[in-house]
Parts: C-alpha cells; sequence; structure tokens
C-alpha cells in the first residue's frame, strides 16, 4: 500500500477561512474561525504514539496500522501565510469541513492511516474527528463537494506540534524550516 502520489509540496495547505480552529482558552477547548487567528495563538493539537516527529521522517512517508493514544496537546501559531483559492472543498456536506484542495488530513484508506491532501480524498475513505467529549472518533467520507468560489484560506505553522484540529477533523501542516 502507498498514499496517493498527488502530494504537492509547493502549493500551501489551506484551512478555509470560515473553518473553526480548536484554540486554548482557559486550560479549555474553544474556537477561532481560520481568519482570526493570530501568531502567539494557543492552539490544541494532536499527537498520537505511532506518530513520528517530521525532523525525523517526512509526514507524507509516514503509514502506520493505527492510530493510537489519539490525544492533544498544546501548541502555538508561529507562522500564518493567508492566500485566495478559486476551489475549496467540503466534506460531508459540512461547511465547517472547508479546506483548500491541498491541506492535509490524517486519512485511513484500506486499513491504513496517512496523511493525505483533500484533493485527494476518496468516498469511503475514512477521517479522524474529535468529538466535543474530547474522544477521537473515525468518519466515513460519504460526500465530497467542491465549490467554485474565491475563498481567504489560511496555512498555520504551529510549533512544536503542526496537526491541528480543524474543523474538528486532525489536519497537518508541514512545518517552515
Amino acid at each position: 500500500f502507498a498514499p496517493p502520489a498527488f502530494m504537492p509540496p509547493t502549493f500551501s495547505r489551506c484551512i478555509d477561512q470560515d473553518t473553526l480552529i480548536a484554540i486554548i482558552e482557559d486550560d479549555a477547548i474553544a474556537y477561532k474561525t481560520a481568519k482570526e487567528i493570530v501568531i502567539g495563538d494557543k492552539i490544541w493539537a494532536v499527537t498520537w504514539d505511532e506518530i513520528v516527529d517530521e525532523f525525523i521522517l517526512d509526514p507524507y512517508k509516514w503509514i502506520s496500522d493505527s492510530v493510537s493514544n489519539i490525544r492533544r496537546v498544546e501548541s502555538s501559531i508561529t507562522n500564518i501565510i493567508p492566500s485566495k483559492k478559486d476551489v475549496t472543498l467540503i466534506i460531508n456536506g459540512d461547511p465547517g469541513k472547508r479546506f483548500s484542495l491541498e491541506q492535509t488530513v490524517l486519512v485511513k484508506r484500506n486499513n491504513k492511516y496517512f496523511f493525505a491532501t483533500t484533493g485527494t480524498l476518496e468516498i469511503g475513505d475514512t477521517l479522524v474527528e474529535r468529538k466535543e467529549d474530547d474522544s477521537f472518533v473515525e468518519i466515513l467520507v460519504s460526500e465530497i463537494t467542491m465549490v467554485d468560489e474565491e475563498r481567504a484560506v489560511y496555512e498555520f505553522d504551529a510549533s512544536p506540534t503542526d496537526t491541528l484540529i480543524a474543523g474538528n477533523l486532525v489536519v497537518h501542516n508541514s512545518k517552515r524550516f
């Protein structure tokens, strides 16, 4: 098994302006839209036992049979790159799960977990979502809607962990070294 080949390193991985990002407020979870996030914001990121630090292994080469002990960790926004996209997509008809076609998400396909760009998602893929009780569950991709309109989108760099919670999904943005 190999993840999809389309992992465009030169495109920005972007979260739609109105997609909610999980932030830290009084040590609890709160949300801000992507357009409201500023450098220095404390956010909730996600880690798990099988993930390898991206200083050691390119996240796009990471593949695992499992994702265990998934949990929230603190991180901080260190850089924001705004841009415009003419096409975005909405997952499962939920406008809160809107991303550029190049946003990287944690996917399970053929019983393997890996990072894939949203433009390569397929109906039947599974994504990892955070629920209000702070558990993480797998959700089936049942619908992918392309939206042809110009939107502001944002790429976030976070430290020490770049696996953010956006639209309650586990997403990843590569570190800018």
